[in-house]
């Protein structure tokens, strides 16, 4: 959703956010690696990833409610992907960027 924000420029302008910490999360919708991949791209190509001090991603859900859960190695990898996926974007477009991650 954050990436649409962005698009529709319904964000706060870069130079309000200089310095900040963007703190991010994955919704319960479980997006793929590649999606979350395009949300940091959206925000990299907005310039806002580039004036940030950091980013804080949360440890995204790696199953949903009311259906079996997935093993231990399915989980950590599908949140692994998704790290995985942050890291590479965000560092794409700032190569010095300060990004914390909770462990998969």
């Amino acid at each position: 959703m954050l990436d649409q924000i962005a698009l529709a420029n319904r964000m706060p302008a870069n130079d309000d956010l200089a310095g900040a910490i963007l703190l991010l999360e994955t919704s319960e919708e479980r997006p793929s690696a590649e999606t979350v991949r395009g949300g940091m791209g959206a925000l990299g190509e907005r310039g806002t990833l580039s004036v940030l001090a950091g980013v804080v991603f949360a440890r995204p859900p790696a199953r949903n409610l009311g259906v079996p859960r997935p093993d231990a190695d399915t989980r950590a990898a599908w949140r692994g992907a998704q790290r995985d996926a942050m890291i590479k974007e965000i560092s794409a477009y700032d190569p010095h960027a300060v990004i914390c991650s909770a462990p998969h």
